[in-house]
């Protein structure tokens, strides 16, 4: 939250817009990304994905960064799919997707449900996947045996590149 007291602006879903009010400065701007935004100088907020948590509806938005000519996606829980934001990010992008990092919501998967994912970011050509909090520890397993050395160890204190 003390970030957020100093930052300028905050983009968040439209659902999350009174909590982010709560944690921000009075100077602070609530953004809602309608569309994919720029944020700033190749950086992006995708639009809203609704998607159903436990039997109620919510909204996230992902976080986009372009560099080298490949975007990198920072996800929270993607409850609406991992695979459905790549897809909608290289949509926007028109870019190969290097790393996508964040939770994938595979925890309660089978390892079946988790294997079809894995091969669906590597046909859409996911680089690096870097599945972290949500996915669980099986699917962290799963990626590691399918994307072998590009995996990446996502966890608290690690650095990446991108």
């Amino acid at each position: 939250l003390k970030l957020a007291k100093n930052a300028e602006k905050i983009y968040c879903p439209e659902d999350a817009v009174e909590i982010a009010k709560k944690a921000a400065s009075e100077k602070t701007k609530i953004l809602v990304p309608r569309a994919f935004e720029k944020i700033s100088n190749d950086c992006y907020a995708t639009s809203e994905t609704p998607a159903y948590y436990k039997g109620n509806k919510l909204y996230e938005i992902s976080v986009v960064a372009i560099s080298d000519g490949k975007a990198s996606i920072i996800t929270g829980c993607s409850h609406s799919g991992i695979e459905n934001i790549v897809k909608n990010v290289e949509s926007e992008t028109k870019k190969p997707i290097d790393l996508v990092v964040g939770g994938y919501h595979l925890f309660r998967k089978s390892e079946a449900e988790i294997e079809k994912t894995a091969l669906e970011l590597k046909k859409q050509g996911v680089k690096r996947p870097a599945p972290c909090h949500c996915s669980g520890k099986q699917a962290k397993s799963i990626f590691e045996k399918i994307f072998r050395s590009d995996f990446e160890e996502a966890k608290a204190g690690i650095s990446l590149v991108f």
